[in-house]
C-alpha cells in the first residue's frame, strides 16, 4: 500500500514512511512493466515428446503436463 492510498483511507503517514519501514523489513517495491520484452528471435531447443499423448497414468505426480507461451521469473520474461 503506498503512503497516498494511507492517507486516501484516513491513515495518518509522513511522506517516506511507507519507504522506510519497507526498508528495514528488506523490501522493495516491484516496479510496473510498461509492455512485454522485445523477442531477441533466439529459441532454445524444444524437449521431445516424452508422453506420446499417453496422458493417463497408475498414480498421482507420475505425469505432469503444462500448456502456456509465456511466463515471468525473477530473471523476466520466458517463453
Amino acid at each position: 500500500m503506498s503512503g497516498t492510498t494511507l492517507l486516501a483511507e484516513g491513515i495518518a503517514c509522513g511522506l517516506h514512511r511507507v519507504e522506510r519501514l519497507m526498508r528495514q523489513r528488506g523490501l522493495h517495491a516491484r516496479p510496473r512493466r510498461r509492455d512485454l520484452p522485445k523477442d531477441a528471435g533466439k529459441r532454445s531447443l524444444v524437449a521431445g515428446n516424452m508422453l506420446d499423448r499417453q496422458f493417463s497414468a497408475d498414480g498421482p505426480n507420475q505425469k505432469w503436463v503444462a500448456d502456456f507461451t509465456y511466463s515471468w521469473t525473477a530473471e523476466g520474461g520466458l517463453y
